[in-house]
Formats: C-alpha cells, structure tokens, sequence
C-alpha cells in the first residue's frame, strides 16, 4: 500500500502499476476560488494511517508519497511531516518529488524544506541524548491520553521512538525543469539507512529495466554541468532570483494601476490559516528579509508558498487565465506561460539556463 497525493505527476501512477502497489489516494485541500488545489494537511496523511492501523493493515503500508513543491508554489514540511508519520509507522518509506524543487538546496531560505536535508537532520536529531530525554518526557505525558481516541493523535504532535524508527527517504528532482540541464535530464537522490543492506540490488535492478545500457551522453554531460552550476553559482543565482520574485510582487501590489486589476497571491490566499501557525506575506517591502518572525514563520508552518512562483489573479480584468495567457502575454509580448487557471496565470522566477 502506497498513500499518494491524488494530483502527483502521471508518471507515479504507471510506477505503482508497474510495481503492483495499491494505491491510497490523498487529497489536497481545495481553493476553489482560484479554480486549484493546495497540498495534502498532515492531519489527512494521519487519519489515514490511523485508518489502517485500526483495520490490523497497517503492516501493509509501505510508503509515502507527496510532491514538494507543488506546480503552483506550495512547500511541504518534511522534517515535520516525517517525524510524526514515524511516529506511528516507524518503518515507513518517503518519496518525495521534488520534480520542481531541485533549487532548494542552494539557499538557506529554501533548504529546510528540502527532503535530503530534513533526512540527515532528522536522523542525526533522533541519535542525540537531548532528543532521546525530549522523547522520554513526551512519552510519559502521550501515555496518560487515550489511544483509541483519534484526537490523541491527530491534536497533539508527535514524536517518533528513537530505537524504531529508521530514516528512509528518496527525492526525484527534474533537473530540466528547476535547474539548468537538456530535457529529460533528472536525479534521484536517497538517504535510506537500509539502503546497502536491502535495496541497493534491486533498486539498479528495477533502474536498468527502465533504462538503457547506451545512455544520451548530452544529457549526462549536461547533468555535470548544471552539479558545476550550482556549486560555483547556486545560491548567487538563487538569491537574484528570489529577489527579483519578491520585487515583482512589490511593484504590483503598490503599482495604483496594476494594484486596481491584478493581485499576485500571497501565502494567506493559498494556504488556509489552520496550516500557517505565524503569518507570513511576500507582498510587503520587508519581504524575505524583514523581522526574524517572518523567516521563523517560513521555516515552521506546515505549509508555505515558493515566494518565487508568482501566482497572478486576473479575475478583475474580466479575461479569463487563459484568454489573458493567449491574448495579452503570447500574442502581444511572446511571453509564454506553463499553466493558467479559471481566473490565474502561473509565473516562475528561476536561476536561469545559462553558464558563465
């Protein structure tokens, strides 16, 4: 049994065909008055879990699936949401697609949410004696609750068993789309502490079935490239366009004309407030780099937004997404965007395609 986003990438779905999983669908939360979904709440990946364990089948689930970020912006937590999934299945298996995600290593803004960052912290987090007192001290109060009641699970954080708990965690990234790499070029990428002793053998198995013993030297050669981008250039590219993400959002929201007619959302339009514990705006001039609560805020919600995708309302210029994508931005300006909605346009800042 694998729990799966419902609107991941088409791919994961031939993939668990093909390996003859069951699949659990989650679901996101909806924003209908934007016409599209947000990310799946650590409270519906819970339910489910408790689901299973009171049907005895929680033996049977083997893995979790989710796509961080998503198309439209929305950053999952994964430290977070992998230490209280351990909580209670302590064996689980992460996959993370992070087909848009592959800049979020290069800057400290961005890292925390990244899946092979979260794994060798949570691990290294699980192996202390501070955590093991911490857990210690949770267990003793968690166990005057009531387990059968749903509530003391879903309403309360949770800690994972240091001693049963094992980090394993994989991240696909599409270097095509989030970096600088030929089509099709992509990773994988694995901190899975069993990994040597019981994957690695099929893992290359199933990766040569699926492949060829002739690969495209191009796109491996244009993976090098973009590993030689990053490390010499990463986080100056990544920063510029973070800046350049949050100076576009500025100059709309105080622009008199384009304020009147357009609305590019913030993290309060697109993430409900029961996932946002600290308010957090993109919009305003302190931006990324105002008051320390607003980067505590980044890092601690459950959700975020990606500041660098710039969702544009155009619901009161009376067009609809896609007229105003065909009309005003590819026919006048030969400005192409990847994904409209009933009444948006989707636009991304990114570290650019090109090598100095």
């Amino acid at each position: 049994i694998v729990l799966i986003d419902r609107d991941c990438h088409k791919s994961h779905h031939y993939g668990l065909v093909l390996s003859d999983a069951y699949p659990v669908y989650l679901d996101a939360y909806p924003l209908p008055k934007y016409g599209f979904y947000g990310g799946v709440p650590l409270r519906t990946i819970k339910e489910q879990l408790l689901a299973f364990k009171r049907a005895g089948r929680l033996d049977e689930v083997r893995m979790l699936l989710l796509t961080n970020c998503t198309f439209d912006g929305i950053v999952y937590h994964p430290m977070r949401v992998m230490q209280e999934v351990l909580a209670i299945k302590p064996d689980m298996v992460f996959l993370w697609d992070e087909a848009w995600f592959a800049f979020a290593q290069l800057h400290p803004t961005f890292r925390r949410r990244n899946a092979m960052w979260a794994a060798s912290h949570l691990r290294e987090m699980l192996d202390t004696n501070y955590y093991r007192r911490q857990y210690v001290a949770w267990r003793e109060w968690f166990d005057t609750l009531d387990p059968d009641d749903d509530a003391t699970w879903l309403d309360n954080p949770l800690l994972p068993d240091p001693d049963a708990a094992a980090v394993r965690v994989y991240a696909t990234q599409s270097t095509h789309k989030s970096l600088s790499a030929l089509r099709q070029g992509s990773m994988i990428h694995h901190w899975d502490e069993h990994f040597a002793s019981d994957v690695a053998e099929s893992f290359h198995e199933a990766y040569f079935t699926h492949t060829t013993t002739s690969p495209n030297y191009q796109i491996l050669a244009s993976l090098d490239l973009a590993r030689r981008q990053v490390e010499l250039e990463g986080y100056g590219r990544m920063s510029n366009a973070l800046q350049m993400a949050l100076v576009v959002r500025q100059q709309v929201a105080e622009d008199p004309l384009l304020s009147r007619y357009f609305h590019v959302l913030d993290p309060d339009d697109m993430i409900p407030e029961a996932y946002r514990e600290a308010e957090l705006t993109y919009t305003n001039k302190a931006g990324m780099s105002g008051p320390i609560e607003v980067m505590n805020a980044f890092y601690t919600n459950e959700l975020v937004l990606d500041p660098t995708r710039l969702t544009l309302y155009v619901a009161e210029t009376g067009v609809s997404g896609d007229a105003f994508k065909v009309d005003a931005l590819m026919d006048r300006f030969g400005i192409q965007v990847n994904k409209t909605a009933t009444n948006s346009v989707l636009l991304m800042t990114n570290i650019g395609t090109t090598w100095s």
